[in-house]
């Protein structure tokens, strides 16, 4: 997203969890509607059964996952001279000049076979690396290819 020529700013993805809580809802429903059973013209749903406990146990944590993604609402800001991780109520910023070096990797997450992209920016006042997966932002692409460019 652009806001000025010199202003990039990129707002976290939020789009898988509306995704899971919409497939995982269907799937309650025409898993209810199928376990149901019809007596004198009213549908009893069975809500204690395992497998519906196990998709509201899902539909509840993605939905407090979204919630919270949602409050947050993370961004990363590239203006001329510097770059902002922006939060809800607060931001820290970092001017370009301080990079020691960025680093692109692949990284797995929580053991899975899949490999995420991830970028670690150093800056000389942060003693820590900073972790940016631009996967996790709208406009991956742009915002990978602007950090190359950085680089």
């Amino acid at each position: 997203m652009e806001a000025n020529n010199n202003i990039k700013i990129f707002k976290q993805n939020i789009d898988l969890y509306w995704r899971t809580i919409a497939v995982y809802g269907a799937i309650l429903i025409i898993y209810s509607l199928l376990v149901g059973t019809w007596e004198e013209g009213v549908l009893s749903l069975k809500i204690k059964d395992p497998i519906s406990i196990l998709l509201i146990i899902i539909l509840s944590v993605s939905i407090g996952t979204l919630i919270s993604r949602y409050y947050r609402q993370k961004s990363i800001i590239f203006e001329d001279g510097s770059i902002t991780f922006s939060y809800r109520y607060g931001s820290k910023t970092f001017q370009l000049r301080d990079i020691e070096f960025i680093k692109f990797t692949k990284e797995k997450i929580y053991k899975t076979r899949r490999k995420y992209s991830v970028v670690k920016i150093k800056f000389t006042n942060h003693k820590r690396l900073l972790r940016i997966r631009p996967s996790a932002f709208e406009n991956s692409d742009e915002l990978s290819s602007l950090l190359q460019n950085l680089r």
